[in-house]
């Protein structure tokens, strides 16, 4: 009897290993990235298909977080592979990785728990894709809004950049100050969902394709709502940005205050009135 029941145990076993192979094959062949099985305790990385993104992995191999993830980064990765095993739940995480020419890079890898018949995980299948490219997208856009707040968090002028869907992608801290809003709720949204009058929406927007259209830059003069200051009235500058085939990729703008100068201006005209000068139309 214990015989038969150690037999039954191995057979059992034997299966599970044979599935998860069935898996993993099954993953590799559907797979466009990397893909790997890891043993139940993340400890042995059993195979790895590195798809010329990371080195293969052919045999088993137990220094696989050395070989595969900078120094820097591995706390964070095996503070995410402890929180999975815990839990018995999805790995997922963005990091960075050693690539396969020993530079550094970056992977989104997601790895899921298999079961055996009791519940208690046996092994991990997981994929991992190369985000590199739009990691290095994400810091130049960060280094250039860095560089943009920079140059302009000081000025007393609004200044932004519109994409060519009316939607903003930068706007400096004045700005932001105006509407009363923080870049969070601010990034990506268009405006009418900043608080622009419909009214006032479209006539940014079809300024916006005009300057697409003619290439040339336009001029103009709003008033608007300031979050602290009232209405006030503004000269604003919209400038066509490049790239180089010439094509108009966004829509730069700067926008300044001009409300006080309009008072003094219509101040000093109604004086010259009141002295008896030559009458003059002054500016509202």
């Amino acid at each position: 009897m214990v015989m038969a029941n150690n037999v039954t145990a191995e057979v059992a076993s034997k299966k599970r290993m044979n599935d998860s192979e069935t898996r993993l094959k099954a993953l590799v062949s559907a797979a466009a990235g990397v893909v790997y099985h890891l043993s139940a305790d993340w400890k042995v990385m059993q195979h790895l298909e590195g798809r010329g993104f990371l080195p293969d992995a052919r045999e088993p191999m137990i220094d696989w977080l050395s070989k595969y993830v900078p120094s820097f980064e591995q706390p964070r990765v095996q503070a995410a592979i402890d929180a999975a095993m815990h839990n018995k739940s999805v790995f997922e995480l963005e990091h960075q990785v050693l690539l396969i020419d020993g530079t550094i890079g970056w992977t989104f890898s997601r790895a899921i728990p298999i079961f055996d018949d009791k519940g208690a995980v046996t092994s991990w299948l997981g994929a991992a894709s190369d985000i590199t490219a739009r990691k290095h997208a994400e810091e130049d856009a960060a280094s250039r809004k860095s560089m943009l707040e920079a140059i302009t968090g000081a000025t007393p002028d609004l200044v932004y950049v519109f994409d060519l869907d009316y939607t903003f992608s930068y706007a400096n801290k004045a700005l932001l100050t105006m509407w009363g809003l923080s870049w969070e709720e601010s990034m990506g949204k268009r405006l009418l969902e900043v608080g622009y009058e419909p009214w006032h929406a479209e006539m940014h927007e079809r300024e916006i394709d005009e300057v697409v259209r003619t290439k040339k830059m336009i001029r103009g003069e709003v008033s608007f709502p300031h979050a602290e200051l009232g209405r006030r009235i503004y000269d604003y500058i919209f400038a066509p940005v490049f790239d180089a085939e010439g094509n108009v990729t966004m829509i730069a703008g700067t926008t300044r205050d001009i409300s006080d100068l309009k008072k003094r201006r219509k101040h000093s005209c109604t004086a010259k009135n009141n002295l008896g000068a030559l009458p003059s139309r002054c500016p509202s």
